[in-house]
């Protein structure tokens, strides 16, 4: 007999955690929990789905609820994770039930969209998912540097303009996470960032953009960047970057209509990333319909991940 169902108490939510651990040997559980429960004062049970199997646990998804920017409008979206069948289970289609199910469970719940980020697109493809793609590029040369700015590093006095900024900057795209300071703070906290790679330009008069980036191997990152004048600011911040992080390479991600915006640094490409989508309420648009938005407009910051 099978059962699709949220988890009922902690007790069920530490079998998740057990399950999650035998299904990715080379990911501690820890790092589930610290996904799943710490940090998120907001977090249900109902967040959490098993499918029960012979009376136990045998396969898990877990739902993380959040906002995101689709054109001007805030969409609620169902992000997707911590997919797994236990291993003794394997090989029975208990995956793609579970994953099914929850979307039925997520747009019942109001969700209009949901995400999830895989190497198995076509796992996927069979729970009423689709592939988008969205460039990254490696920043270049710097042509010109804007006069009269500077960078100063982040505080967490300075939240309500990271905030502001970010609201500016992402509304019009397709794809980025609506943040709060709430939000950020706790995202900050789960990447263990370094607050010398988190800056914000300043012009004598306000603040006028920010970037938030990681060392990765012999590279940096950009986690998320959002600008008043992207232009400008992108040179000064790659400047910058290259002294903190001792001239390493720096990979962004930025959608055609944002890269359209840069002139003043070298934008080189070096691929693409790949997220899925299912379209949970078909009256907010059709799928052809988004995959075309999406290639003009989406992103989806790496830090939007945690």
């Amino acid at each position: 007999m099978v059962e699709i169902r949220s988890v009922k108490d902690e007790q069920e939510l530490n079998e998740v955690f057990l399950v999650l651990d035998r299904a990715f040997r080379r990911t501690k559980a820890d790092y589930f929990i610290r996904r799943t429960t710490i940090g998120k004062p907001n977090y249900d049970y109902w967040q959490t789905r098993v499918l029960v199997y012979e009376g136990k646990i045998a396969s898990t998804i877990e739902i993380f609820p959040t906002l995101m920017w689709f054109e001007g409008n805030k969409i609620e979206n169902a992000g997707i994770g911590s997919v797994a069948t236990d291993p003794d289970f394997q090989g029975r289609g208990l995956g793609i039930k579970i994953v099914k199910d929850t979307n039925d469970f997520a747009k019942n719940k109001g969700f209009k969209v949901a995400t999830l980020f895989t190497s198995i697109f076509d796992f996927y493809a069979k729970a009423g998912y689709f592939r988008v793609t969205y460039p990254f590029y490696e920043i270049g040369e710097v042509y010109s540097v804007p006069q009269g700015k500077k960078v100063v590093t982040f505080r967490p006095a300075f939240l309500k303009d990271v905030v502001k900024i970010h609201r500016k900057y992402n509304s019009p795209l397709v794809g980025p996470v609506v943040k709060d300071e709430e939000l950020y703070m706790r995202s900050f906290s789960f990447l263990n960032e370094d607050t010398w790679l988190f800056m914000l330009a300043y012009d004598g008069n306000e603040f006028t953009g920010f970037i938030r980036a990681r060392e990765f191997k012999n590279t940096l990152e950009v986690l998320e960047f959002a600008s008043l004048t992207p232009d400008e600011d992108l040179a000064l911040f790659t400047i910058k970057l290259r002294e903190r992080g001792e001239r390493r390479r720096i990979f962004i991600n930025l959608s055609n209509f944002e890269k359209e915006k840069i002139t003043s640094v070298e934008l080189k490409s070096r691929g693409h990333y790949s997220m899925m989508f299912a379209i949970l309420d078909k009256n907010l648009i059709l799928e052809d319909e988004f995959v075309e938005k999406f290639r003009e407009k989406g992103n989806f910051w790496l830090a939007d991940l945690y």
